[in-house]
């Protein structure tokens, strides 16, 4: 297992939680090529521009091993936003499919709930898991 996270007290708190290692990096230096056969980003990569998106999802689907599938998930919408000094960048189901078979992905499941958090039954999320071909 790789973990990492761009904020050096996420990190630190992901190796006190975990026992884990945990490497302190941003998406744009993810540099791997065929290593992973699953990779999980649930809410990481809407923190991400939605111009630099296309960049780092090529990055994120080259470190997958051929037949290796990756879930990832948005918030669901158009928008991109600033919230304090954070980065939102939403996606409907079309936007996220369109992305990832930009990549060479194929998409084996695509959906939007709602945010089962106290407080944002309103809000609501799209995810999908996608494959790379074998």
């Amino acid at each position: 297992m790789t973990a990492f996270d761009g904020s050096a007290e996420m990190v630190r708190r992901a190796r006190e939680h975990t026992g884990l290692p945990v490497i302190q990096m941003t998406f744009d230096q993810v540099d791997w090529a065929d290593r992973f056969d699953g990779i999980w980003t649930c809410a990481s990569l809407l923190h991400v521009p939605r111009a630099e998106l296309p960049d780092v999802l090529g990055k994120l689907a080259r470190a997958l091993k051929p037949g290796g599938a990756w879930m990832a998930s948005f918030k669901r919408g158009t928008t991109e936003r600033q919230v304090e000094d954070r980065t939102f960048t939403d996606m409907t189901e079309q936007m996220l499919a369109d992305a990832l078979t930009a990549q060479g992905l194929v998409v084996a499941e695509l959906w939007s709930e709602a945010d089962v958090r106290p407080g944002k039954a309103e809000e609501y999320w799209t995810a999908a898991i996608a494959k790379r071909p074998a």
